[in-house]
């Protein structure tokens, strides 16, 4: 298996190689549209003064006919030496002597090699190995370079590069440079994953995206409010290109494949024979994989979208009749369920309630939204229509549309509906009904009368099966504790769950539900009570007990990650944190759009944890903004808090009045712990913003009834607050918090509440380096500090100084400002994009348009685009003046 080499790399190793007197020829490869042409123009560009460039291009239209990409340079051959390789050899090597403008050597450029025919490759690989020039070439995979030119590889005289899909990184890059404007990080996560990082892909993606109403722009953000369809127009003409190559009997089984993927292996095989099957595989178009059984897809994603738009619906209609004539069971896989009832939809045939229902749920689940909605809505049987509901809610909650999901379900609980069905949808409706802002006295009383529906005297001679009455009960003990969840009784809901607790020693057989439901409010109480490395445990452990592909519609894999999420950012954990949000936005494709506001918020809390402020309002700022579209969780509140005190630490006013303007739009939403945090957020702001001590004094009313309610965590984040405010009053009671408190955040903080207290220099080194080691990079820098102007007191210059050389080396990593104040988050200048400022930055170094072009994989054209507006916002007329005014 060759290694992967992104696209820089694969630059400066070419040029290392060719420039090499031991090799002869160069090769680029790698799957169609990944970049080889743009590689193979940039090392032209970069060798062109060296060297005599002779540019040829592959052309499948001409790969049967023998010398066809050579005929512009034979035109005085002979008609009758037309099939001598020696007289060919020699007039086209005379053509380019006599046209070649100097004595430079000739270097063979070309590109699409794959499609050569071989007698031309037969051509040049002669050249080569004649020592007459020098080859640089650029193959897909598949075919691959002609047998010659491998010739070379196997002979040590090339060396060959396989080029790697564009980084997650460079996918931001590419995505923000062609939407130019602040891009969601979930956002382009979602089009890194569609697309595999192949940037022909990825530029049809983005056309198709653009041209829905799904990719919206919201105060400069970018946003998804749903899945982008892609109809593969884009790939159309390559796909074509691909196929037309192809025998008969191969298009015809890639047109089922796509229309059925993912199918059976041995279904298709039986239909086409494995040798046909094989050759598909071998030629990268279609891709194997074991799950269930071994099943078939098309190579990519994108390329089933876009064949399927290739076949008429009477086709279609023809090869699913054929398909099914060899069927001999239902598809096993949930993916392949749903694309055979999505099949039958789009040729018009009737599909049975109990598929329709089930390929609806799996939809909803996921995000196939509508696909969800348009099934559910055609199911017919009356006993099915409450479950009904309950999917088509789930699938409007997925895009932000909670009214009509509450709307649904607030139909199937208050009519006298089946009470199967009105089960499917309860804790869905929970969520709904927080979504919506309603009270937890609102979702209590659901909880009541769930309870009440399934009393013994209602249910007494019903007819009522037991597992429909314990479900019930079931069902309403965990709406009860979301309603004491979101009042914030942690008292209340520290008795409920010794109610559902299993005694010591006892066989715990409970639902698998109730015991993730019990695990995870178990570890908001424990959090809340700043016991964070106990909660962390207990909410990994309810992580472990939800099973894969459970059949729930309610978020049970967000509902767990949030409370794991927040207890191990308090207890300092930052790497546990990091790597659970990078592992669900990994598996969440699709998710993202609906909650990826809230996995933004919850990374810029963990930058304001660690003291990076201006990395956490980069983040927020656009969390916001998907968070006004999509806030499941109520988080809008609380991140417009943590934005608002991030303007406000760095200065920038008028940023952090709008967002101050937002937080009180919204500020009693949400659990009550949420709005405790998101007041701490919001009284620090106003303590940055203005400095008259009332921001300190709303904090100081705030410690009461972190107290009152036994709120150890939040009383914590209050206390450390005050001292980065430069408050030292409550310095006894932060020991006190600090020594209860789990975590080695809590540690940290106990060491510098210490080294405060008695005003010693050691003393603030040892918590400088306890806080550095949970990356709380601020606080050390404050440590160290302090310690420097203690031991300055004392007259230990040589400390001093070592304490000093800390402090300066967190101020390079912090971005501070000379006097200890954070840089503005904006780039320098600070009119500038980021886009801009890579442009110009790249332009002060002496790149020309085409090299920054090529460094960034954008246009020439969008290169002059951004520079002549970079030119206006900094007040220049032409590229040599950017060195004045621009740092770099």
């Amino acid at each position: 298996m060759p290694q992967l080499i992104g696209r820089e790399d694969v630059l400066s190793g070419a040029l290392q190689a060719i420039r090499s007197p031991s090799t002869a020829a160069v090769f680029v490869v790698g799957d169609a549209g990944i970049g080889k042409s743009s590689v193979l123009g940039a090392l032209a560009e970069e060798l062109a003064g060296e060297a005599s460039i002779v540019r040829i291009h592959g052309s499948s239209s001409l790969a049967q006919v023998p010398y066809g990409v050579l005929s512009p340079y034979l035109a005085d051959l002979p008609v009758e030496e037309a099939d001598s390789p020696v007289a060919v050899l020699r007039a086209f090597w005379a053509r380019f002597d006599r046209d070649r403008a100097s004595d430079k050597p000739p270097l063979l450029v070309v590109d699409d090699a794959h499609d050569l025919d071989p007698a031309s490759a037969a051509v040049i690989v002669e050249l080569v190995s004649a020592n007459w020039a020098r080859l640089v070439a650029a193959s897909r995979t598949r075919p691959g370079l002609p047998d010659s030119m491998l010739q070379l590889w196997y002979d040590g005289l090339a060396q060959r590069f396989d080029l790697a899909p564009l980084s997650p990184d460079q996918v931001q890059d590419f995505v923000t440079a062609r939407l130019d404007g602040v891009l969601l990080p979930s956002v382009s996560q979602f089009f890194a994953g569609v697309s595999g990082g192949n940037p022909l892909y990825l530029e049809c993606l983005l056309e198709e995206a653009q041209a829905s109403a799904n990719l919206v722009r919201s105060h400069d953000v970018w946003l998804l409010t749903g899945p982008v369809v892609t109809q593969g127009r884009g790939l159309a003409d390559v796909l074509k290109n691909q196929l037309l190559r192809r025998p008969p009997e191969e298009r015809e089984a890639l047109s089922l494949i796509a229309l059925a993927e993912p199918v059976p292996a041995s279904l298709i095989e039986r239909m086409v024979g494995s040798d046909l099957v094989q050759s598909l595989v071998d030629n990268q178009l279609v891709s194997v994989s074991e799950e269930a059984e071994t099943v078939l897809r098309l190579w990519h994603p994108m390329y089933g979208e876009a064949l399927r738009h290739l076949v008429s619906a009477s086709r279609s209609l023809q090869l699913r009749q054929r398909l099914l004539a060899h069927m001999d069971s239902e598809p096993k896989s949930a993916e392949g369920l749903l694309r055979m009832v999505s099949w039958s939809l789009e040729c018009g045939v009737e599909v049975a309630d109990g598929p329709l229902l089930k390929a609806a749920w799996l939809a909803s689940k996921l995000f196939q939204n509508d696909l969800a909605l348009k099934a559910a809505s055609m199911v017919r049987d009356p006993g099915l229509l409450t479950q009904a509901r309950a999917v088509m809610a789930r699938a409007y909650y997925n895009i932000g549309r909670y009214r009509e999901a509450g709307e649904l379900l607030e139909h199937n609980f208050s009519a006298e509906a089946d009470l199967s069905g009105v089960l499917t949808g309860s804790l869905l409706w929970a969520a709904t009904r927080t979504a919506l802002g309603h009270s937890h006295e609102q979702i209590a009383a659901d909880a009541a009368a769930l309870r009440q529906a399934v009393a013994p005297e209602r249910t007494l001679g019903s007819g009522l099966p037991d597992d429909i009455v314990a479900k019930a009960h079931q069902r309403s003990d965990l709406v009860e504790l979301m309603a004491l969840s979101l009042e914030g009784d942690y008292a209340a809901l520290t008795r409920k769950l010794e109610e559902l607790s299993v005694p010591v020693g006892t066989a715990d057989e409970r639902p698998v539900e109730t015991r993730i439901f019990c695990y995870v409010m178990e570890s908001e109480v424990l959090l809340a009570s700043g016991r964070a490395v106990q909660a962390q445990a207990l909410a990994l452990r309810a992580w472990e007990l939800l099973p894969e592909g459970n059949d729930e519609l309610f978020f049970f894999s967000e509902f767990i990650l949030v409370r794991y999420l927040s207890a191990a950012i308090e207890a300092g954990d930052w790497e546990a944190a990091e790597t659970a949000l990078a592992r669900y936005t990994a598996s969440s494709s699709l998710g993202l759009i609906l909650f990826g506001g809230s996995v933004n918020s919850a990374k810029g809390l963990i930058l304001l944890r660690q003291g990076k402020v201006a990395e956490a309002l980069r983040l927020l700022g656009p969390a916001l903004e998907a968070l006004r579209l999509n806030d499941p969780q109520h988080l809008f509140s609380l991140s417009a808090a943590m934005a608002f005190y991030a303007a406000a630490t760095l200065g920038e006013q008028e940023q952090a009045l709008a967002y101050l303007e937002d937080f009180t739009a919204t500020e009693d939403a949400g659990a009550r712990y949420t709005r405790a945090v998101a007041a701490t957020f919001v009284a620090a702001g106003e303590e940055r913003l203005h400095g008259d001590g009332r921001g300190l004094d709303k904090l100081h009313a705030l410690l009461p009834e972190a107290q009152r309610w036994g709120l150890s965590g939040l009383e914590l984040q209050i206390l450390c607050t005050c001292v980065d405010l430069g408050d030292l009053s409550q310095l006894d009671r932060l020991l006190q918090v600090t020594a209860a408190v789990e975590g080695e955040r809590a540690g940290a903080w106990h060491k510098y509440a210490g080294a405060l207290a008695a005003g010693d220099g050691e003393l603030f080194m040892e918590a400088a380096e306890a806080l550095a080691a949970v990356h709380m990079t601020h606080a050390a820098r404050e440590c160290y500090l302090q310690a420097a102007e203690a031991f300055e007191a004392d007259g230990d210059r040589a400390r001093a100084r070592t304490a000093e050389t800390m402090r300066r080396s967190y101020d390079d990593e912090l971005g501070l400002e000379t006097d200890g104040r954070q840089a503005p988050a904006r780039p320098v200048p600070d009119q500038l994009t980021k886009r801009e400022r890579d442009i110009v930055t790249l332009a002060v170094e002496g790149l020309s348009d085409r090299q920054i072009a090529d460094r960034l994989m954008v246009s020439v054209r969008t290169v002059e685009g951004h520079l002549y507006r970079s030119y206006a916002k900094l007040g220049v007329n032409r590229r040599e003046q950017l060195q004045d005014v621009f740092p770099g």
